[in-house]
């Protein structure tokens, strides 16, 4: 008898061959979303972001989304750098990220001026946690962030900085 090697069964056997552990996966996906920060492709990582997302500040992925735009329009250029970047296992299968990351760039608003002022004075690294929600290895997505020394300024509501909100064609 012989064994037809189809690619729904060898693509497992070459992925594993290549070491993608989770860990490795995240590591992409997280510069992927950090690469999206950067050039102010808010769009490109809202997708990133699970429908499942909740962070400390309460915020869920349309607001997320919203608070990606307003950071993206604060900017003319922004670079984003992991600074110690620390990909850990988590209880639930996940992966967290933790890292400080350092933001440089030219604001065009009093708005950007304060986000990179307090970007630079943050002691605590961030945790970003993610969780694979299908098979394939780019179906990581973010699922929380938090940062205990970040606070929101009171008044603020995502979205208030852009003219509507994201969505999901913005992300295509």
């Amino acid at each position: 008898e012989i064994y037809t090697l189809s690619l729904h069964d060898a693509l497992p056997i070459w992925l594993l061959s290549q070491g993608l552990t989770a860990e490795s996966q995240v590591r992409h996906r997280a510069e992927a979303f950090r690469r999206a920060l950067a050039d102010g492709r808010s769009a490109k990582a809202w997708h990133m972001v699970s429908a499942e997302y909740r962070d400390q500040w309460n915020m869920d992925r349309d607001q997320v989304g919203s608070a990606l735009r307003d950071v993206s329009r604060q900017f003319l250029t922004l670079r984003v750098d992991w600074v110690d970047p620390r990909f850990e296992r988590t209880a639930d299968g996940g992966v967290a990220l933790t890292t400080l990351p350092r933001l440089e760039g030219k604001a065009i608003t009093p708005v950007g001026e304060m986000m990179l002022s307090t970007a630079r004075r943050l002691e605590q690294p961030f945790t970003f946690t993610w969780r694979k929600e299908g098979w394939w290895p780019w179906t990581w997505r973010l699922v929380s962030i938090t940062n205990p020394d970040l606070e929101i300024p009171q008044g603020y509501s995502p979205g208030m900085f852009s003219d509507r909100p994201i969505s999901l064609e913005d992300a295509m």
